[in-house]
Parts: C-alpha cells; structure tokens; sequence
C-alpha cells in the first residue's frame, strides 16, 4: 500500500535528519534523546513492514488502519524529538512550514497556536493578518537566541497540532467506513427488495 511506502520513506528522512543533528551537537549515541527517536522509527518501520493478513481473513481493513495510526504517530513523536535537539539554525528554517502546519490543524482560539504565532512574528516570519511589529526583522543572531529560547513551545504546539491531524484522519477513515458499509447495506437491501418483488409477479395466477 501507499502508506507503508511513504512511511518507510519519511523514516529514512527522519533518521539522516538525526544522525546529522547528533553529529551537529556531539551528542552520544546513548543520548536518550537520540534513543527516543530511533526507537519510534523502529515502531514505525515494524507497523510498515507488519506481515499481511490472508486474502480470506477477516477485519483486514480495521487491522490496516490500526498499523497506518501506529506508523503515523511514531513518526509524529520522532519528528517532535528531533526538533527537540536540532541545531538552532535548521529549527528556525522549519519555522514558516511548522507555523503551516500548526494553523492548519489548531483552532485560532488554542493557546498553544497564539503562542506559535506570537514566536514566528517575533522571528521575522510574515504574517498579512499580524504585521511585525515595529518593521523591523530581527538579525539572525537574534533569531537563534529566541529560537532556543523559545524551543520548548514550539515543539510543543507541532506536536499538538500533529496529534490534531491525526484525529482528523482517523475521524475521515471512520466516516469512510461507516459510509462504505451503510451504502452496501442499503444495496442489498434494494437487490432484495427487487428480487422479492420479482418473484411475488412471477408467483400471481394469471387472469383468464
């Protein structure tokens, strides 16, 4: 399936982003925060590569949605690791796709996306509805003192926005679902219907 491609791709990506991160800031291989994401790639790859059921066995599609939830969030908690330990520098390039995100699937009124906001307009990132303040961008020196000072609520709103998204897909796949089977009920009840009526004409003595 697509999903398991695209997991193991997003795995692959994550983990040279690590290593390069770990060498960035000399950190040790047993760092925990470096074991943390290794460990939730190794989740995600397994839910990717977990043997397929039997054609003829049963639930396959609730047991495939399961693994997809379980490879999507391992993948989620990776990423929030990794930004957790990041060079400043590559955080603040990831801060106008991560303030995307966090928009896409935070409601205005969360405090976790005002404070998200308030960051990137502090950090230069433009915004028509909440122009800097001032004018004036901030030199980069500058950005990168606030990046790491601020570290902790921006990992925190992508997560929580990551969470978010999920929801939202397993919301879809449910409705989906429930769809699917209610539109094949009703089918077979309408061939019934038909068949039913096809055999009561069939069966009615003909007028002489």
């Amino acid at each position: 399936m697509a999903w398991r491609e695209a997991t193991l791709t997003r795995v692959k990506e994550l983990d040279s982003l690590c290593r390069w991160a770990q060498r960035s800031q000399s950190m040790p291989n047993d760092d925990p925060r470096v074991e943390a994401v290794h460990s939730h790639l190794r989740a995600a790859t397994q839910a990717a590569t977990a043997a397929k059921l039997k054609p003829r066995k049963r639930l396959r599609l609730l047991r495939n949605s399961s693994l997809r939830e379980r490879a999507m969030s391992n993948l989620d908690a990776a990423e929030a690791q990794l930004l957790n330990f990041a060079p400043p520098e590559y955080l603040l390039g990831q801060i106008p796709s991560l303030l995307s995100h966090v928009r896409c699937h935070l409601i205005p009124t969360d405090p976790r996306r005002m404070e998200f906001e308030r960051i990137a307009q502090k950090l230069g990132v433009k915004d028509p509805d909440h122009p800097l303040l001032g004018g004036k961008e901030p030199d980069f020196d500058a950005k990168i003192v606030r990046v790491v000072q601020e570290r902790g609520q921006i990992v925190t709103a992508t997560r929580a926005a990551s969470s978010a998204a999920l929801r939202e897909q397993t919301r879809l796949r449910s409705f989906r679902n429930v769809l699917a089977v209610t539109t094949f009920l009703m089918t077979v009840l309408a061939v019934g219907v038909a068949v039913t009526g096809c055999v009561s004409h069939r069966k009615r003595p003909e007028r002489r």
